[in-house]
């Protein structure tokens, strides 16, 4: 469906449903999930203080992973107020380090329902197609051109957005080879996303990620066998892992995936008890350095890919289009259908 046909989509959804929550909100909602979630949050899984903002981690969470990570973008509550037994939060949308858009969200007092919105000034007209697509997204920007091209994926194991991805560079890898540089890594976030609830979803109290601890030790893990493994093995492991096991399951699951495609288990452990805090804060460097902020994000040569199709000839034209002297196989068309995704990234 063509930008503008969505925005006129979106305008409609919103005026019938009094849902607005700014303009890279309702692009994301609508790209991402035509069954908008805003009326089902899940229970906390840990008790929270009764005070003024006891929501705001989970609120980030949600909006987060449900409108907002696949622009690369994060919902950052920045004041909470308590009015009518409503809380009323104030949220910046965050790309890049950049403010591009305020708004409030109202939460229930019991924490499980969010109503997304923001006031219309009628003396004002609404942006148009072209102003919309600015706030929603950045400008595309071509990676540079080099001989090898140094491309960089980053995902959460359990998002499945992230897996989508995964799902997309595999063809590409296998069709390119060592025409250019691969690498995967990981999404983690900063504490301040989850006080409070650091047991819950963070690495040694420190190093974060949206589905829980279980998907941070993964990560980790999964970068133990890149590290010791050829890109075969480490490849079909994190194949395995994604059709076989999830962020409740992995922790019990994974050992028969490593034993599957010939990983030694023990000394996946072994490196995870000795390197995964190491590991864990030169990912969040890179994150830092190259402004990560959701699942997933491809760089080519350190530039975000900013295409809207995650699909494998999607990602293989972007990766050619980096090349000084693009290799015979960028003639060949792979898939042009993205995988099929189920649930969010919260």
């Amino acid at each position: 469906m063509e930008k503008k046909n969505l925005v006129l989509l979106t305008a409609a959804v919103m005026i019938v449903f009094g849902l607005v929550f700014g303009y890279i909100v309702t692009a994301v909602a609508i790209s991402n999930a035509w069954n908008l979630p805003f009326l089902s949050m899940s229970k906390p899984s840990t008790s929270v203080p009764g005070e003024t903002g006891q929501y705001v981690p989970r609120v980030e969470q949600y909006l987060t992973a449900n409108f907002l990570s696949s622009y690369g973008a994060i919902a950052k509550v920045t004041n909470s107020t308590t009015m009518g037994g409503i809380t009323v939060m104030g949220v910046d949308i965050i790309q890049d380090n950049k403010t591009l858009s305020s708004g409030e969200v109202y939460v229930s007092s019991d924490g499980e329902l969010v109503l997304l919105g923001t006031l219309y000034n009628m003396s004002k007209p609404l942006p148009t197609v072209n102003q919309a697509q600015t706030q929603t997204q950045t400008a595309t920007t071509q990676a540079p051109k080099t001989d090898k091209p140094d491309v960089s994926l980053y995902v959460m194991s359990f998002c499945p957005y992230g897996q989508q991805a995964e799902n997309a560079i595999w063809p590409v890898l296998d069709l390119m080879k060592d025409t250019f540089d691969f690498e995967l890594h990981y999404v983690v976030y900063p504490t301040d996303y989850y006080k409070g609830q650091e047991a819950t979803y963070c690495l040694n109290s420190t190093y974060c990620t949206m589905h829980g601890v279980a998907e941070m030790n993964e990560n980790m893990r999964q970068m133990c066998i890149i590290q010791s493994y050829n890109s075969t093995i480490w490849q079909a492991y994190v194949k395995g892992i994604n059709s076989k096991c999830s962020a409740q399951t992995v922790e019990t699951c994974w050992e028969s995936v490593a034993q599957s495609v010939g990983v030694d288990a023990a000394a996946v452990k072994s490196c995870f008890d000795s390197k995964a805090t190491t590991f864990a804060a030169s990912e969040k460097a890179l994150n830092d350095q190259y402004g990560v902020g959701g699942s997933p994000v491809l760089l080519i040569n350190g530039v975000e890919y900013q295409g809207t199709s995650r699909t494998a000839d999607a990602y293989k034209t972007a990766i050619c289009n980096a090349f000084n002297t693009a290799p015979s196989e960028c003639g060949q068309t792979l898939n042009t259908t993205a995988a099929t995704t189920s649930g969010s990234c919260g």
